[in-house]
């Protein structure tokens, strides 16, 4: 996978933002319960900087840490195999593989992110505001089971192989 999903998902996610600052009232529910009813209230101008904030974060992080993770010292890094991967003539093969994992993941947190922000802007526009709280629910448990096989993937995919000598 190439970086272009992650900034098409990204583009999207602000365009939703801005857009939103169009048609959302001024005062917006913020956070919903498990049951879809709002619990906290804030501006719109409060709940649209907030996600471009957080989406423009967790961009750039994905966006980055793969440059990053090869200057940190290893110490620093968690990953299965960590000193035959990290060991300098097997970061080629380490970034070749990490990055478009680490990129697809990302794209799958600013989809749920993405996500989470449509049906907050529809659930403000509905009268009585609520979201439908089904809805999350599938998307949430997608988005975990998601990340466990990714979990899996990425261990499997950091395995010793079996030529290398330590």
């Amino acid at each position: 996978m190439t970086r272009k999903p992650l900034i098409v998902v990204f583009g999207t996610s602000v365009l939703v933002s801005l857009v939103s600052l169009l048609y959302l009232p001024p005062e917006v529910a913020i956070h919903f319960g498990a049951k879809g009813n709002p619990d906290s209230w804030g501006t719109r101008a409060f709940l649209v900087w907030f996600f471009l904030a957080m989406d423009s974060g967790l961009f750039l992080m994905f966006l980055w840490i793969p440059s990053l993770i090869l200057r940190m010292p290893v110490a620093l890094i968690s990953l299965p195999n960590k000193d035959y991967w990290l060991a300098k003539e097997n970061r080629p093969k380490f970034k070749a593989i990490f990055e478009p994992l680490w990129w697809e993941y990302g794209v799958a947190v600013l989809l749920l992110s993405l996500l989470t922000k449509a049906l907050t802007v529809d659930a403000n526009l509905s009268a009585p505001v609520h979201m439908n709280s089904g809805i999350f629910w599938v998307i949430f448990i997608a988005f975990m089971a998601y990340t466990l096989h990714w979990v899996i993937r990425i261990s499997r995919a950091f395995s010793r192989p079996k030529s290398a000598q330590y």
